[in-house]
């Protein structure tokens, strides 16, 4: 600006203030409407003042927010009341109508009164100005504003400083980020709602206040209260928490919306994007009929300063977001999952016991248990099931049984009479979420001098059958202490039936199983000859035993055999995958000195060990033969006595014994 420019608005100040000092007493002799209309022009007057100070590179402060020291109400009058209004003005909850002077408490102040109540948390906000609000006001206005000559202002308020000149919110977004929650029942500050402010690249802001607003969403829910689905209410900004209020404030009667004052220093700086979070937390003890319902959230209003003490309230307008209130576990997600963990354990094997003397801790089972979701599980009882062969009841079997959590003892039980379930109690276990245990079952076999017999079986099974047993048997809660549905109780593990034995056989494959066609020569169709051969160690354990001396073809499936006649070693032959007898074989077994021939078998003393040949041939003779064949061994019979019958079957981890296919004319 020029210097004349300069010396003008001096001048043009200079005036106005005198001329404001001349005939304010001949406007108190004035008509009442001409004093307002004076007035008005005043003030007009003096906005204009203060930005010509402000063009002019000079400094102004301006207090438009004080707290009254007294209480005022409908009817009062004065300097306190002139204050109240000029607060009301300056937070856009009051505009004088043209014409009417500051200075008079009407219903106008007083609903403006009420509106800045409610908008500071203040209930109930009736628009009476006592010791509360007078309070509030104090806190809201501890603001400074300072004008620079370049028209930009910095708002110190308490400690927040804002920068800038006037400002706006370029953009309001609702967060993608949050959409169709699931807030679990007693779940803390659940983030149902995101709203994504962008100031411009004028001036800071700082939040002063949201509206937030409920919906019964579910024509069908069982509830219309809110505080029936959540306890509270809450407000995050940059991961802190910026305001509360409880749920039972949201009620019918205002239709489910509030406004809600944040705590001081919620700053968006210009040309940046916040979010502000809005989040509920469940109620403990949620009515079952309740689970799953449905609500709708909104913010239906944002007031915000910016860096010139302007405070503006305005709507967003987002879509409401709809969230559901769920039992823990579902909102969790919570799932016990079972599966099965040790093939050493849990695959068909022969256990070794004693005769006169009972053989403790044999892993008899294994399984995984996985907490899947975001709840722990507290695991009080669990139940198992257990198939027994040859003995009556799994107490025939063993006198104790033990638990074990990723190798940890947590319990030991008596074994049940006349029962084949096996419970473990009262462990007080917590199965953190997103992690896998390890339980391993252990048993106490007795000698086989008293109730156990050699051959008996025993395998064990957990399931949906034994987890929906009941809380007696089956006992797993989230961490809200609520029962896990079925639905979350998922999975199965069991273990083959294994054999208990003081003496038996061990077998070892020895090299790869071999398969070899032979064609006629002639290029035939029905003359082509496949061999097959089998090379395995046979070792006796826990004292002498027979072994048969010859095989046979059988079609058995497998672990089907129960006994095994004279020819000991069976085999299968398979046509397309179909077991068949069609064929010749020979067994062939080395001799030593714990190795030797008897009677009708080989004997075995403990400990040796002979080096068996098989070898299987099949011819094709007719057109119909032709096919894919492969063999594989079924089952190796011994037996306690020197006789044709092998009472005793090893048919376990023969997986290995089987040849490739090959086609055959």
């Amino acid at each position: 600006m020029s210097t004349f420019g300069k010396k003008a608005a001096v001048g043009f100040l200079t005036f106005v203030t005198t001329a404001s000092m001349a005939f304010g007493p001949a406007m108190s002799v004035a008509s009442a409407a001409t004093s307002a209309e004076l007035q008005a022009q005043i003030d007009a007057l003096l906005g204009q003042i203060a930005a010509l100070q402000a063009q002019l590179g000079g400094t102004s402060t301006t207090t438009t927010c004080t707290a009254p020291a007294q209480p005022l109400t409908v009817g009062s009058t004065g300097a306190g009341v002139t204050a109240l209004q000029t607060t009301l003005v300056a937070s856009g909850n009051l505009v004088m109508p043209l014409g009417v002077a500051k200075g008079y408490f009407g219903p106008l102040t007083q609903a403006a009164t009420a509106a800045w109540q409610a908008a500071h948390g203040i209930t109930p906000a009736v628009g009476y100005y006592g010791p509360l609000t007078q309070a509030a006001m104090i806190s809201a206005c501890a603001t400074t504003s300072t004008t620079t000559g370049t028209g930009t202002t910095t708002t110190t308020t308490g400690s927040t400083v804002l920068s800038g000149a006037a400002g706006s919110v370029a953009e309001y977004r609702k967060s993608s980020s949050y959409s169709g929650e699931e807030v679990g029942e007693g779940e803390d500050d659940v983030t149902i709602l995101g709203l994504e402010i962008e100031a411009d690249y004028t001036s800071d802001l700082e939040i002063l206040a949201v509206k937030v607003d409920f919906d019964d969403a579910g024509t069908a829910n069982n509830q219309t209260d809110l505080d029936k689905y959540v306890d509270d209410v809450t407000i995050w900004f940059d991961g802190d928490m910026v305001a509360s209020a409880d749920s039972d404030l949201f009620t019918d009667d205002n239709n489910y919306g509030r406004t809600v004052t944040l705590d001081r220093g919620v700053i968006i700086k210009a040309g940046e994007r916040e979010t502000l979070m809005v989040a509920v937390s469940g109620i403990n003890n949620l009515d079952s009929a309740s689970a799953g319902d449905s609500w709708q959230v909104d913010l239906e209003s944002v007031r915000w300063r910016d860096a010139q003490s302007t405070v503006i309230s305005e709507d967003p307008t987002i879509t409401e977001t709809t969230f559901t209130v769920e039992n823990f576990a579902t909102a969790t997600d919570v799932e016990f999952k079972i599966t099965g963990n040790d093939d050493d354990v849990n695959l068909a094997h022969i256990i070794q016991v004693a005769s006169t003397t009972a053989t403790d801790n044999m892993d008899v089972f294994s399984f995984d248990v996985e907490i899947k979701g975001n709840s722990d599980v507290d695991l009080d009882d669990i139940t198992l099931e257990a198939t027994v062969t040859g003995a009556g009841h799994i107490d025939e079997m063993f006198d104790q049984a033990h638990l074990y959590v990723d190798g940890d003892k947590v319990d030991s039980v008596t074994t049940p009479t006349d029962d084949e379930t096996l419970t473990f109690d009262d462990l007080n276990l917590t199965l953190e979420a997103g992690e896998t245990y390890t339980f391993t079952v252990a048993v106490d076999f007795l000698a086989t001098n008293g109730a156990l017999d050699e051959g008996d079986t025993l395998l064990f099974t957990i399931g949906e059958t034994q987890t929906d047993l009941g809380t007696t048997l089956f006992d797993a809660r989230d961490e809200e202490g609520n029962q896990l549905a079925d639905a979350d109780k998922t999975g199965t593990a069991s273990s083959a039936a294994s054999a208990t034995h003081v003496i038996y056989i061990d077998v070892a494959l020895v090299g790869t199983p071999t398969i070899d066609v032979l064609s006629d020569g002639a290029g035939g169709n029905d003359d082509d000859t496949v061999t097959f051969s089998f090379v395995m160690d046979v070792t006796a354990v826990g004292g002498t035993l027979y072994i048969a001396d010859t095989s046979a073809a059988t079609t058995s499936a497998d672990g089907a055999l129960t006994t095994v006649g004279a020819d000991g070693f069976l085999y299968r032959v398979y046509e397309d995958g179909t077991a068949t007898a069609d064929a010749s074989d020979l067994l062939s077994c080395t001799y030593n000195s714990k190795v030797t021939n008897s009677s009708n078998n080989t004997m075995m003393l403990d400990g040796g060990t002979t080096r068996c040949t098989l070898t299987i041939t099949h011819t094709n003779v007719v057109t119909a033969d032709d096919g894919i064949y492969h063999a594989d061994v079924a089952g190796i019979g011994w037996s306690i006595s020197d006789d044709d019958l092998h009472e005793y079957v090893y048919q376990y981890n023969l997986d290995a014994f089987e040849t490739t296919a090959k086609y055959v004319n």
